[in-house]
């Protein structure tokens, strides 16, 4: 611990010359990744595939790497708090013990929560058992890890201080970030407070064992879909977020699929992508014995949806569809300042600029349904 501690004033003292603050900068300001904890994911990828760092090395990479999310997650490094955290974290990363003892230590470990849950336990001693979950990783390599004689010294799983960080600094309940940094939401405080809020709806009321299902408040895979989706099919409005989508595609690319939108329901599949608002769905439907939704219009014409996998999902999505537009039209209802334009301002296919009531864009030839 003491030499831990030293190597961390050491570093504090380089200021922004300190590698942690440099990987921060950089992360912080990329616009290729649209939410922190993608931020964090590759900041912790970058720090762990260094190949400069040598094996007597390690504490000072760890310590590093935690300094580097703390900053991310707008914590000051010189903060006897932040220092504690960052410590505890490096130094429960390993076992140091030998022979037969070494598994049991590992899954001690592992079962009472790790390095995880002691540094979130000392910034929220209620929600520590939180952390637990974070331990699954390491009581699954507990029960791989090979126990011999010579094992001195175990790393128990590579990314464990970037978990364990992330959670401290950035996803924990005491984390001090704005949800719309956290989240890569836009727009107004309450649009995004109302997409958090739909988003946890739909998940625990409607859609609570359904796969290939994404939701915007989750994180990890669930980020990345969401992001994929936004960068293929997805054109938001101002104030405007995705709630949640579904991913049909086969590698798992979201390049195709289903979002609903905190306005809008998206869908695109091969290369057409179209949305309708919804104040303009009627209602939701599903064909018995198929996988098939049937979207109706206010205008009376319909609008036909495959590829659900199978006829529970639909149905799913079908309930998930409805529920989206009743809240959405009272909450548009609510806050009429951040209702939805009457006509789309962006085109749903490539994103350029549409004039005024166009019915095509100039650019692609699509066409705009409002």
């Amino acid at each position: 611990m003491v030499q831990a501690s030293e190597f961390y004033d050491a570093y504090v003292q380089q200021g922004e010359e300190n590698r942690a603050c440099k990987l921060a900068k950089k992360y912080r300001d990329a616009a290729k990744y649209r939410t922190l904890s993608e931020k964090v994911s590759a900041l912790t990828a970058e720090c762990n595939g260094e190949s400069e760092w040598t094996e007597n090395e390690k504490v000072k990479k760890k310590i590093i790497l935690a300094q580097g999310i703390a900053l991310l997650g707008h914590r000051e490094l010189d903060d006897d708090a932040v220092k504690k955290a960052i410590l505890d974290i490096v130094t429960r990363t390993e076992i140091k013990t030998s022979g037969t003892a070494l598994k049991t230590a590992l899954k001690t470990t592992a079962q009472v929560g790790a390095y995880a849950t002691r540094a979130a336990a000392f910034f929220a001693p209620k929600d520590a058992s939180m952390a637990l979950k974070l331990s699954s990783k390491v009581l699954k390599e507990a029960g791989k890890t090979k126990v011999t004689a010579k094992t001195k010294i175990v790393e128990i799983d590579k990314t464990g201080v970037g978990e364990a960080a992330a959670y401290t600094f950035i996803t924990g309940p005491h984390a001090k970030i704005p949800s719309a940094e956290l989240h890569g939401l836009q727009g107004e405080e309450k649009a995004i407070e109302f997409c958090l809020h739909c988003s946890r709806l739909i998940k625990y009321q409607v859609m609570t064992e359904t796969s290939k299902i994404y939701f915007v408040h989750q994180f990890g895979t669930d980020e990345e879909k969401i992001s994929n989706a936004l960068r293929a099919y997805v054109r938001l409005e101002e104030n405007e977020n995705v709630v949640m989508i579904y991913d049909p595609t086969f590698f798992g690319g979201a390049e195709e699929g289903i979002a609903l939108t905190t306005e809008r329901i998206f869908f695109c599949k091969g290369k057409e992508t179209h949305f309708v608002h919804y104040r303009h769905i009627k209602d939701a439907s599903w064909k018995e014995g198929s996988e098939e939704i049937v979207l109706e219009r206010t205008n009376g014409k319909k609008i036909s949806l495959d590829d659900l996998g199978d006829e529970s999902r639909a149905k799913r999505m079908c309930k998930a569809i409805l529920l989206m537009r009743d809240e959405a039209m009272e909450w548009m209802k609510n806050n009429p300042e951040l209702a939805p334009k009457t006509h789309a301002t962006h085109c749903p296919n490539c994103g350029a600029k549409l004039l005024g009531g166009a019915k095509f864009c100039i650019e692609c030839g699509t066409k705009i349904e409002d």
